[in-house]
């Protein structure tokens, strides 16, 4: 199996744990992993893809939210998160996202609505 169907694997078997159970379904993935026979390689691999399956499903927690448009500029909308709460990104996103910052690891935020038109005006 590759890493990406395993990390895919971990994070459908955190969804089918429902919100209250998924860090306790990880934290159980984990702890076997640490006392299971594998080498230290295999183990930190497993435990590294647990941990991306956890990032996974947040972010498709987080993509499913209501995200309203504030302004769009250039064909893009700057949105922010409605309703945020604690551990919920916190500024102003870009949809659809700035070719550069496809390239890195999940989106950006902007601190405010003026970073986020520059940012675009820059991409141009």
């Amino acid at each position: 199996m590759s890493r990406e169907e395993e990390v895919k694997r971990y994070a459908a078997l955190m969804v089918e744990e429902g919100e209250e159970y998924r860090y306790p379904a990880a934290i159980g993935i984990i702890k076997a992993t640490v006392t299971g026979d594998q080498s230290p390689f295999a183990k930190l691999r497993r435990i590294e893809n647990v941990l991306k399956a956890l990032d996974l499903v947040y972010k498709q927690i987080v993509d499913r939210r209501d995200w309203v448009t504030v302004l769009e500029h250039k064909g893009r909308k700057v949105q922010v998160l409605n309703g945020a709460g604690a551990g919920d990104p916190l500024g102003y996103r870009i949809e659809p996202p700035l070719p550069q910052t496809v390239m890195l690891e999940g989106l950006i935020y902007y601190d405010t609505v003026d970073l986020a038109i520059e940012s675009i005006n820059e991409s141009a």
